[in-house]
C-alpha cells in the first residue's frame, strides 16, 4: 500500500526552489540538484512512492520537460532516465483535472517541433509518451473533461480546451467562441484562437465583437469622448492589435477605426490610427486628422511603436507625423 512521503525531497514543489519571481527556466538547475539529492532515478526505480510524490513530479515535469527533452545537456540525463519510471507510476495513479493538464503538457512538450533537434536518445522515450496519451482515452477521464467543459465559469477552462482539442479533436474556435460569450475579457486575452479563422468564423467573431460596441459614434465626425468599459476595451485591444486576422471587410475596418479613435484612452486611438497607414486619405473617417494631431501633441518623444510590416521600432510621434504628412 502506498504511504505518505510529503516530507521527501521529491515532494518539494518546483515553485519553492530558486529565486522567487524568476521564470522556471532560470531555476531548473537548482530544482534538478534538489531532485538528484533526493536520488531521483534510484528512488523511483525502487518502487511506487505514493501519490503526493508522483503528482508533484508530474507537475514538475510539466514545467521542465520541454527543456530536458529538447536541449543537448548531460545534466538532464538523470531526469531523462527517471522519466519511464515516473510514467509507469502516473499510469497507476488516480488523477484529477490539474494532473491531467500536467500530463497533457508533458506530451505536448515531447511532441514539440523543437525536440526534433534534441538529444537523439529521447526517441527511446516515445513509447512512454504514447502510454501517457492512453490516459485520455480512458472513459472515466474523458467523462471528467467533457463534464468540466460544461462549466464555463471554471478558472482552468483554457486548459480544458487544450485537452479537448489535442486529444479529442474538438474544434478550437468553437470552444473558445462559446467560452467568449461567458467570459469575454478572459478569452480575448488569449489571441491565438482568432488566428487562422476562415471567412465564416471571422464574420461570426466580428459580429459578436461589434455587438458590444456603441453605435452612437458611427456615421458622424470622430471625437475622443468614449470611455470604454472592460469588455469594450478588451475587444478593441485584441482586434486593433491583430487586424489582419479579424478586419477583412472594408466596413468592419472603418467601424473599428472609428471606435478606436473615439477612445479617451491614451494608446487605443494610436492603434486605430495605424490602420489608416494603408488607406487613402479620402477614406479616412471624418475627424481623424484632428485626433492624430491631438495624439501627436500628447505623446512623449521616447515612446515607441512596432511597425510589423517593416519589422522595426519607431517613436510614436514619428509614426503619427508620417500620417499627418499623408496626402
Amino acid at each position: 500500500m502506498a504511504t505518505n512521503h510529503t516530507n521527501h525531497l521529491l515532494a518539494t514543489r518546483i515553485e519553492s526552489v530558486g529565486m522567487l519571481g524568476y521564470p522556471i527556466e532560470d531555476n531548473i538547475i537548482a530544482y534538478l540538484e534538489l531532485l538528484y539529492n533526493g536520488n531521483l532515478y534510484e528512488t523511483l526505480k525502487t518502487g511506487y512512492l505514493g501519490k503526493d510524490i508522483i503528482l508533484n513530479l508530474t507537475d514538475a515535469y510539466a514545467e521542465i520537460s520541454k527543456i530536458i527533452f529538447c536541449e543537448k545537456d548531460e545534466y538532464y540525463d538523470e531526469a531523462l532516465r527517471a522519466f519511464p519510471h515516473l510514467v509507469s507510476y502516473i499510469l497507476e495513479t488516480e488523477l484529477e483535472i490539474d494532473d491531467l493538464y500536467n500530463v497533457s503538457r508533458i506530451i505536448s512538450n515531447y511532441l514539440d517541433d523543437e525536440t526534433e533537434h534534441g538529444p537523439e536518445h529521447i526517441e527511446a522515450l516515445r513509447s512512454e509518451v504514447q502510454n501517457l496519451s492512453t490516459i485520455f482515452q480512458q472513459n472515466k477521464y474523458k467523462n471528467v473533461i467533457y463534464t468540466a467543459l460544461q462549466d464555463k465559469s471554471r478558472s482552468d477552462y483554457f486548459e480544458l480546451i487544450y485537452i479537448a482539442t489535442d486529444f479529442y479533436g474538438e474544434d478550437e474556435f468553437e470552444l473558445f467562441f462559446s467560452f467568449a460569450k461567458h467570459q469575454p475579457v478572459q478569452v480575448l486575452f488569449w489571441s491565438q484562437w482568432t488566428f487562422g479563422m476562415d471567412e465564416a468564423q471571422c464574420q461570426r467573431f466580428i459580429e459578436w465583437a461589434s455587438s458590444y460596441m456603441p453605435t452612437d459614434c458611427l456615421g458622424k465626425p470622430v471625437s475622443r469622448n468614449h470611455q470604454y468599459n472592460e469588455i469594450e476595451k478588451a475587444i478593441l485591444e485584441r482586434v486593433l492589435a491583430y487586424p489582419e486576422n479579424t478586419l477583412r471587410s472594408r466596413q468592419d475596418r472603418h467601424d473599428f477605426i472609428v471606435w478606436g479613435l473615439s477612445s479617451t484612452d491614451q494608446f487605443l486611438p494610436c492603434n486605430a490610427a495605424w490602420l489608416l497607414e494603408d488607406m487613402p486619405l479620402s477614406e479616412w473617417p471624418e475627424g481623424s486628422i484632428e485626433i492624430i494631431t491631438e495624439l501627436f501633441d500628447t505623446m512623449e518623444p521616447n515612446w515607441t511603436s512596432w511597425i510589423l510590416k517593416e519589422s522595426r521600432y519607431v517613436t510614436i510621434k514619428e509614426r503619427l507625423a508620417i500620417l499627418l504628412q499623408k496626402d
